[in-house]
Parts: structure tokens; C-alpha cells; sequence
């Protein structure tokens, strides 16, 4: 490795964060409605067990009417979180919208006798109020943290000549307080980041290793636009790496998609070339699916575990669980568990070989536990350590990465999401052995499709499906 990139930058504390803020100001917006209704009628109307549920169901009309309103009024982009002054306006267009349309809904079904004058007049009063002092202090916290580089997105840059030169002039120019310059990295001999004045952290690969290190959000490119092989061979590698990359802007560009970039880099020339799987609330809902179903099913196979564990004993000397070196996430290494299948090997060959069918290596008890699938149960306990996920591509021998990334354009891009015990290659027919380029192949395409379609319904999907094809045994040996 480069010299220049022994020793990783100083790393924005909260990068995570600007992705997540929006859903927070969400549930702070939520939180300060409904209390507001209910303090408010409480201490402004006399109960009443008949008129308690039209309080009630307007309360919650308006919450999700207003909500719904900042939505699509552009309320929960954290641009708008972070310009306060320029949300005013909207934010009591939304408010009294949404208390019109519930004061007209009332009318229409004849039931505003129900409500109380005063109650409405001081729920509107103390939402607009509340509202727009809730924001103004979220959009003072987030101007202090960002001049702080708090919650600044850690990025790197990569480019040549002109066109890199133009961009980092753009960064002194508009200095963006959500952007941490993780370094910039340049192959280009002849030029050098420092004659802009900033330091040269090395050259692409340099830039590859750091952010296999997880100290990089965001990759940004500055390339010519006319030179499309280098642009095209550039993006194809940094496909790979579990970061957003966009394109800085120059004149033509056609041989990439392009999208719009957050509005955290304000009005910087940026367009986004390769998105991350998963990113915000994503990685957290995805997080808590895993911990609560693993759990779950630790618990409920718990039995299960002890039986095989004394069968295995029974059957064969060796240890109880099987332990290899696999690469997950972002390529790093970790350790795979599995009940052992198979005789026991104190020296592990070199080469890994795939199990086939009628392998003399199997043994009794083996061949039930792999045709089963119950030698993977213990890959649960990778779930609950962080390693693995229920649902992802299935990690693959060191050797095998090794060998196929050779031969199979864009294959560690599977490694952009955490490898699972189940996926969506399995369900489509690629469970078991790949003894062909043209089956690890489709492997590989399914795991990319998952990791780029990402949904909580996808997950349960191929749980599911993973039972009925588990029960079927098919390519299980």
C-alpha cells in the first residue's frame, strides 16, 4: 500500500447521521402534534367517553394529513432541515391545509358541533408555533454541527488534469459544511492535487484500500466526460466498493446513468454514477430484522442444536462445529460457522473443494444435515455477531473469490451488502454446487439483483421460499 494511506484521515464522528435525520425530524414532528392535540383537549375540554373518539380521530387525521403534506412539499429533505429560513412559508401552508381540510371534513359529515372552538383555534396555534420552533432549532443544531464537520459525509476524490483541478477550485469556492475531505487521489503525473492546495493522498488504488478500510462515504470522480473508457473502466471498478460514486461534471456523458445527487452536497456538479444497496433507515430496518429473527430462531431450534451436536459426537471424531475463513462485507474477513458435515481434517487443504454428490468425505449424519440445510443453522449465531445476514449472498471460499473474480466481470460487487445465509440466487435455482462458470454466473446475478432491490418484503420473500425449496432438497448434497 501507498505510503500516503497508511494512516486513515480524520473521520467525520456522525456520517451515518445525514441520512437518518429526515426520519428523525419525522418522529420529532409526530411526537410534537400529537402531544399538542392531547395536552390541548385535556386541558381545554371537559371529557366525555361520547365525544372522546372525535378528538381522537381528529388528532390523528391531522398528524397524518400534515405529515403527508411536508412530505411532498419537500419538508423532509434535509436541505430543507438545514435552510430553515426558506421552509417558513411552506411549513404554515401545511399546517393550515391540513386543519381546513379537517374542520371541512367535520362539516361534511355534521359532526363540528363535536369540537371546540377554542380547542381548534389553540391546536392550530401551538402546531404552527411548535412546528416552526422545533425547526428553527433542528436547522441551528445542524449549521453548528455541520461548520464542526460533525455529521459531514467522508469524501474522496479521484481525478486528472483539468477537470479535477476545476473541481477542487469549486470546493474552496463553495466549502459545503456536510462534505470531509477524506483525501485526493490522482494518477496523474503530471499534475498534482497539491498545486490547488490540497494534499495528494495517492493514486486509485490507494483510494480502493481506504475505503475497504470503511473510511469513505462518498467517491467522486473527476474525469473527462470524452475519454468514456476511462470513465467506463473507472466506475466499473469502484462498482465493487460499498460507497455511493458520482461523476463531476464536464460536457458529454452518455455512457453511464446519471441521477441527481443529495442535497447534501448543495451545489456542487456531482451526478450519480453507482448508488449504495444500503443506506439510512435501510441498513436499520434491515439490522432489526436480523437481530429479532435470529433471536427468535436461536430460541426456537435451540433443541434442535443440542440433538445434532450429540449426533455428530456419535458419528464421527472431530469437533462439533466447522469453521472457514470466508470474505463478507466490503471484502472483509471473518469466520463462518457450520455444524460439521464431513470427516475431520486437522490440516485444511489448500484448495478448497465443493462437496458433490455422493462425496465419500460426507459423513452419515453429514449427508442428512446437508440435504437438510441444518448444517447452516449455526451461521445464525454470524447473524447475531454482525457477520452475516438472514438473507444475502451466500459467502463463497477465499479460494473460489479468488478464482471467479477472475473470470467473472464485476463479481465482488455481491460483497456491497453482508453475505446471508439465504438469497435470492438459492430461490432461483443456483442452491448447492457451482461447478460451471455459467452457474456461478447466475449466481452472481441474482446475488448483484438483490443487492441492488433491497426491500424488507424481498427479504421475507425468500425466507420464505427458501423453506419450500429447503423441504424439496433440490442441489442439496
Amino acid at each position: 500500500m501507498n505510503d500516503k494511506t497508511q494512516q486513515s484521515p480524520d473521520r467525520a464522528s456522525f456520517a451515518f447521521a445525514i441520512k437518518l435525520i429526515p426520519g428523525f425530524q419525522l418522529l420529532l414532528d409526530s411526537a410534537l402534534m400529537l402531544i399538542n392535540g392531547y395536552v390541548l383537549y385535556y386541558g381545554m375540554v371537559f371529557y366525555s367517553y361520547k365525544t372522546a373518539d372525535f378528538y381522537n380521530a381528529a388528532i390523528v387525521f391531522n398528524w397524518l394529513l400534515t405529515t403527508m403534506l411536508f412530505y411532498f412539499a419537500g419538508l423532509y429533505q434535509f436541505e430543507s432541515l438545514v435552510k430553515f429560513s426558506r421552509t417558513v412559508d411552506r411549513i404554515l401552508i401545511a399546517v393550515a391545509t391540513s386543519m381546513v381540510f379537517m374542520i371541512a371534513l367535520a362539516f361534511a359529515v355534521k359532526i363540528s358541533q363535536v369540537f371546540s372552538r377554542a380547542w381548534l383555534a389553540a391546536f392550530i396555534a401551538a402546531n404552527c408555533f411548535g412546528l416552526l420552533t422545533l425547526r428553527g432549532i433542528v436547522g441551528w443544531l445542524l449549521g453548528r454541527l455541520g461548520k464542526r464537520k460533525a455529521i459531514a459525509r467522508n469524501v474522496a476524490i479521484y481525478g486528472t488534469g483539468a477537470q479535477l483541478e476545476a473541481l477542487l477550485s469549486h470546493f474552496n469556492a463553495s466549502s459545503p459544511a456536510f462534505v470531509k475531505l477524506s483525501g485526493v487521489f490522482t494518477d496523474d503525473a503530471m499534475r498534482s492535487p497539491k498545486s490547488a492546495g490540497f494534499p495528494d493522498s495517492g493514486n486509485l488504488e490507494d483510494m480502493i484500500n481506504l475505503v475497504r478500510q470503511g473510511d469513505v462515504d462518498d467517491i467522486v470522480l473527476a474525469l473527462p466526460w470524452a475519454d468514456k473508457d476511462r470513465v467506463t473502466q473507472v466506475v466499473g471498478k469502484l462498482r465493487e466498493l460499498p460507497t455511493y460514486v458520482y461523476l463531476s461534471a464536464d460536457t458529454v456523458g452518455f455512457s453511464v446513468p446519471m441521477r441527481q445527487p443529495p442535497s447534501y452536497f448543495q451545489r456542487l456538479p456531482f451526478y450519480e454514477v453507482v448508488g449504495k444497496p444500503l443506506s439510512g433507515w435501510d441498513v436499520v430496518l434491515k439490522t432489526v430484522e436480523d437481530y429479532i429473527l435470529a433471536t427468535l430462531l436461536i430460541i426456537m431450534v435451540s433443541p434442535l442444536l443440542l440433538i445434532v451436536a450429540i449426533l455428530i459426537k456419535l458419528d464421527s471424531p472431530g469437533p462439533v462445529f466447522f469453521k472457514q475463513k470466508r470474505l463478507g462485507f466490503n471484502n472483509q474477513p471473518f469466520d463462518i460457522y457450520k455444524f460439521r458435515s464431513m470427516t475431520y481434517q486437522k490440516v485444511q487443504p489448500k484448495k478448497t473443494e465443493q462437496a458433490k454428490r455422493f462425496d465419500p468425505r460426507i459423513t452419515r449424519i453429514g449427508g442428512i444435515l446437508r440435504r437438510s440445510s441444518i448444517d447452516e443453522l449455526p451461521q445464525l449465531f454470524n447473524v447475531l455477531n454482525g457477520t452475516m445476514s438472514l438473507v444475502g449472498p451466500r459467502p463463497h471460499a477465499i479460494d473460489h473469490n479468488e478464482e471467479y473474480a477472475q473470470k467473472i466481470r464485476g463479481y465482488f460487487s455481491r460483497h456491497r451488502v453482508k453475505p446471508g445465509i439465504t438469497g435470492l440466487a438459492q430461490i432461483k435455482g443456483f442452491r448447492g454446487i457451482t461447478d460451471t462458470i455459467d452457474k456461478m454466473e447466475g449466481r452472481v446475478k441474482y446475488d448483484i439483483e438483490y443487492a441492488d432491490t433491497w426491500s424488507l418484503m424481498l427479504d421475507l420473500k425468500i425466507l420464505v421460499m427458501t423453506v419450500l425449496v429447503t423441504v424439496s432438497g433440490k442441489n442439496a448434497h
